[in-house]
């Protein structure tokens, strides 16, 4: 479900020219949303996956013989070393509408953006409170978080709900400590890959 949230924590955002630079990019939509936006200095894949092998075939096998990590998990360990390499005390997010929104229309209209055909709704919060954001506003396990960034855009984190990692596009000193952390299975890109290969991966 989608509702306004109260407090200090993450609300829903009116301000949807924040997220102009995702909906402007000039990548297919599905590319987007799989390994982020086209300008970043260096890709990984966080996967959502413990220890599993190389390719897209044995990701999807393994999916559904060991642990697996869900995206929020995966996402806030990643922003607890990015948070380092930004300037910004805020960051937006963009969640997939999982189709059955309640929110008011009035509500749904001020932070409601279609990307690709689907519905998403802007929010935004403090970095500090990315521990909670998912709870601030209410969200379920329907509700699919695509896009994350901080307001100075120095990353961004992407996700598609048909695949098992979250893609990250940041510098390349910023990856290398996300690929430092015990708690991350970090996986390069194959050289020369757009991500193609790894969309809705069944």
């Amino acid at each position: 479900m989608f509702r306004n949230a109260t407090g200090n924590g993450f609300s829903f955002c009116a301000e949807r020219d924040e997220a102009k630079w995702i909906a402007s990019s000039p990548l297919e939509f599905d590319l987007l949303v799989t390994r982020g936006p086209g300008h970043f200095e260096s890709y990984a894949r966080a996967l959502l996956l413990v220890d599993p092998e190389s390719s897209a075939d044995a990701e999807s096998d393994a999916a559904f013989a060991g642990e697996q990590r869900s995206v929020l998990e995966v996402q806030r360990d990643i922003v607890a070393v990015l948070q380092h390499f930004t300037e910004s005390v805020m960051v937006y997010a963009l969640v997939a509408d999982n189709g059955v929104s309640r929110m008011d229309d009035a509500a749904a209209k001020a932070c409601v953006m279609t990307l690709g055909g689907v519905r998403y709704f802007l929010a935004a919060g403090p970095i500090s409170g990315i521990e909670s954001w998912f709870e601030d506003l209410e969200l379920d396990e329907a509700d699919h978080p695509s896009f994350l960034w901080p307001e100075d855009r120095s990353w961004c984190l992407a996700s598609d709900r048909e695949v098992r990692f979250v893609s990250i596009a940041s510098s390349t000193v910023a990856l290398a400590a996300v690929d430092a952390s015990p708690l991350l299975s970090v996986a390069a890109w194959p050289p020369g890959s757009d991500g193609r290969e790894f969309i809705y991966m069944n």
